[in-house]
């Protein structure tokens, strides 16, 4: 958990410096893509765990730093973002309603893992996980495309009404 802190702190810094030289989308993708790209430690290590133990317990550690320094660089991005589009008057609910999906899905989530653990087995279980998280990625591969088109159609409903 403290090389998760340590990522995590790395993350929010590294952050600022690359949302300034990558695009919103760019940033966020990779911020996701690595966190997933992680959590391949757990499943890892309990395949290695048999030989070596040590070897396992590297592989969590760096496993766990990797994974909080992705979550970092999206978070911090992704709550920029939503905070700059948002009305200031609208914060609090859209904040109530981000948490109620993201965090509400978590108790669901767990309880399917667990069955699909008790089922499967947990290691198969990981790997699905990991699949999961690489497909959280999908969405946000387009966020450029979106994001130039909500500006585009901004520019144009302040223009409307205006003399040329």
């Amino acid at each position: 958990m403290t090389c998760g802190a340590v990522g995590g702190v790395l993350g929010a810094l590294l952050a600022p410096r690359a949302r300034q030289r990558f695009s919103v989308g760019t940033v966020m993708s990779f911020g996701l893509l690595m966190a997933a790209f992680f959590t391949v430690s757990s499943p890892l290590a309990a395949l290695v765990a048999p030989h070596s133990r040590f070897l396992a317990g590297a592989v969590l550690l760096v496993g766990e730093f990797g994974l909080t320094v992705g979550a970092l660089l999206f978070n911090v991005t992704q709550v920029s973002l939503r905070q700059s589009l948002c009305p200031k008057h609208l914060l609090g609910r859209m904040n109530a309603s981000i948490r109620f999906v993201v965090w509400g899905s978590m108790p669901p989530a767990a309880l399917l893992a667990g069955g699909l653990g008790s089922a499967i087995g947990v290691v198969p279980t990981l790997w699905i996980g990991v699949v999961g998280g690489v497909a959280t990625v999908l969405p946000i591969l387009t966020i450029d495309k979106v994001m130039t088109a909500a500006t585009a159609a901004a520019v144009d409903t302040t223009a409307v009404g205006r003399a040329p």
